[in-house]
Parts: C-alpha cells; sequence; structure tokens
C-alpha cells in the first residue's frame, strides 16, 4: 500500500512535470541548468527500480526530456548509464512493516580492564621550523581596466549615467552623448533575441530580460544600455532586443560574463552613426514606443 500511494503521489508530480515540458527541451531556457540537473537526480532511482514502461508511457514528454538529459556525456560521468525498469523492484515482506519489533542486541561482554602501562618519559618536544606560505596569486586585472589604462578614452561612462539620469529631456541627454561619444574607445551594439517564437507569456518574457540585467553586474562599469520587449502581448507575437554602449570594439566581453548573451544576434552600429541609427537609438534607448514600428512590452534600463 505505501509503494502504491508513492507511486500515486509520484505520478500528479510528473503529471505537472508533462505539461511543462510539453514545448520545452529544458526546464528552464535552452540548455541544460541547475533546475534540470535537479528534477533528474530525483528520479533516476525511480525510473531505474520502480516506474516500468506501462507507468512511464502516460508521460512522453518527461521521458524525452530525461532521456535527452542522462545521455548527456556529463551526466553519465556522475550517474552512469542509466538502465530503466522493465520489472518493478519488489519490496520485501514486512521489511517496512512500523509495527516490527527489533530484536533486542545481546550486551556485549565488558571487556577486561587493561593492565596498566608503565608511564613513559616524557620526550622532548620537537621544535617545528617555520615555512612560509607560498604568496597567493597575484590577482588578475579585468581586460577593461587593462584597457582603461593602455588605451584611455575622453568619454566617460560614469558622466554620461549622470546626464542620462538626470536630464529633463532626452532629446538635449542624446545630443550631449553623441558630442561626447568616442567611437575609437567604444562600440554599440544591437541584439536580437534568437529565440522570438517561443516567447509565450509577458511576465516570463519579461523575466527574462530582467535576469540578463543581473547576470551582466561584472562589467556595470563599462556599459549602459536597454533591454526591451516589443509587439504583441501573445504567443509567438513578442520581440526582444537590446541596444548597448560597451567599452572596445566587442561585444565578446558581455558573452563571456553572461551566458544569456550567446542567444542573442549581435550587430555593431556602423561609426560614424548615421542620423537613422540616432533616431532607432533613440528609440531604444528614451522612448516609451513605438520600437521599430511595434508596441514597446517592457523596457529595462541598465546602468
Amino acid at each position: 500500500q505505501l509503494t502504491n500511494k508513492a507511486k500515486g503521489d509520484l505520478a500528479k508530480s510528473l503529471a505537472i512535470l508533462e505539461a511543462h515540458m510539453a514545448t520545452r527541451t529544458y526546464v528552464v531556457g535552452h540548455k541544460v541548468t541547475l533546475a534540470d540537473i535537479t528534477l533528474v537526480s530525483a528520479l533516476v532511482y525511480p525510473f531505474k527500480f520502480v516506474a516500468d514502461a506501462s507507468y512511464r508511457a502516460a508521460f512522453p514528454n518527461v521521458m524525452r526530456w530525461f532521456n535527452t538529459c542522462v545521455n548527456q556525456s556529463q551526466f553519465e560521468s556522475v550517474i552512469g548509464k542509466v538502465v530503466l525498469c522493465e520489472t518493478p523492484l519488489a519490496v520485501p515482506a514486512g521489511g517496512a512493516a512500523a509495527g516490527d519489533k527489533k530484536e533486542k542486541m545481546e550486551k556485549a561482554p565488558k571487556a577486561e580492564k587493561k593492565a596498566e602501562k608503565p608511564k613513559e618519559e616524557k620526550k622532548p618536544k620537537v621544535v617545528e621550523e617555520d615555512f612560509d606560505e607560498p604568496a597567493p596569486a597575484p590577482k588578475v586585472e579585468h581586460p577593461f581596466k587593462i584597457m582603461d589604462k593602455t588605451n584611455p578614452t575622453p568619454f566617460s561612462m560614469d558622466a554620461w549615467k549622470k546626464i542620462y539620469s538626470n536630464c529633463s529631456d532626452y532629446h538635449d541627454a542624446m545630443k550631449q552623448f553623441f558630442e561626447l561619444y568616442d567611437s575609437n574607445g567604444w562600440s554599440i551594439w544591437r541584439g536580437d533575441y534568437q529565440y522570438d517564437s517561443e516567447l509565450r507569456v509577458l511576465f516570463m518574457t519579461s523575466n527574462l530580460i530582467g535576469g540578463f540585467i543581473q547576470r551582466t553586474d561584472e562589467i556595470r562599469k563599462w556599459l549602459f544600455g536597454t533591454c526591451t520587449i516589443r509587439g504583441k502581448e501573445e504567443p509567438g507575437s513578442m520581440k526582444v532586443t537590446h541596444y548597448f554602449l560597451i567599452r572596445g570594439d566587442s561585444i565578446q566581453p558581455l558573452i563571456d560574463c553572461n551566458d544569456d548573451a550567446a542567444c542573442y544576434t549581435w550587430t555593431r552600429v556602423p561609426a560614424p552613426v548615421s542620423e537613422e541609427d540616432k533616431k532607432t537609438l533613440y528609440d531604444y534607448w528614451c522612448s516609451e514606443g513605438p520600437l521599430d514600428g511595434e508596441a514597446c512590452l517592457d523596457s529595462r534600463v541598465y546602468k
């Protein structure tokens, strides 16, 4: 009875996971995360010893995801090759009964008192030599810090962020930006999300761009921009686009510090910046829409 109840409880949880995985390859995002590792680890033993083929047949989406994970080399190196259950493991009769009486353990005979050993003479303490610990490895400076020293720029990111935050008119702020902008020391990039077709609910899409901002704190001193959602609030009609100003001439430092950035197609805005690109940049950095002719559903400033 306890086994059947446990299998029933598991089936209820798997039904929720089954519905969630109907449109997804992994539990969160587009690659293995801690969520996949945690759930797979919890399901390995039930699927190996209890959940036979007839039980698993009710959860095809779960099994597709589970097999995708456990057959990856990173999983196999830890949990080994997973062989799914064919015949449920039988529970030994009476092995788990709550009322079973434990047999009393016979008391072990007391060990006879050991004969007292004669006291040994105290040996003189050996003075250990002091050895100096190896010096810690020098802290490696961030490439942007090194760039600030070797290739200084007249453009001050701190000054620009203050102008942007305190301005009463964004048109004046953007005019000042292009007067200060140093295209030799900085670059502007547009990032378009590669999986817009999978965006279905606005609040989850907003969480996507919010998480992007949180994971980019490492280079905050050298990065500014906005993360936006535009289109219609319905499945398959939302688009995520970012516009960033970054130190140097490459977007790679952003990708290095934030894995999510690899899910975007990045295009550099040519320098000198054309009037058309200035208008687009104003729309994405300063306005409430429209963005590329579509309604702005959400916009977050990274500064």
